[in-house]
């Protein structure tokens, strides 16, 4: 599970994006926005051509999926124990639970 002590990620975030997320939170981030984290759902939705399309066959990515879905509720529920907002997906992801249109806080 995910949690953060003396300032070390006790998690495998399982994506770069879910670890910057995290040390965000360790750098002391109190509104966290993520941009670019589609989700793996759709391979036509990459803005990627290589590894991604090529390689990852659908039960790999609907793991991967999953697992990434798993971490960022458990950053939310860090963050929401410790008051904090967030964290928030501003561009279109497959984690619907987590998007918000950019325009919400413009």
């Amino acid at each position: 599970d995910f949690d953060i002590k003396e300032g070390v990620v006790l998690a495998g975030c399982r994506s770069i994006v879910l670890l910057g997320t995290a040390l965000a939170i360790v750098m002391g981030g109190t509104k966290i926005f993520i941009a670019g984290m589609d989700g793996y759902r759709n391979p036509n939705d990459y803005f990627t051509e290589t590894t991604v399309k090529e390689k990852w066959d659908m039960e790999y990515r609907m793991q991967f999926q999953e697992d990434c879905e798993k971490v960022i509720r458990q950053i939310g529920n860090y963050m929401c124990v410790r008051g904090l907002e967030g964290p928030t997906i501003i561009t279109p992801t497959a984690y619907e639970e987590f998007y918000r249109d950019i325009n919400c806080y413009l």
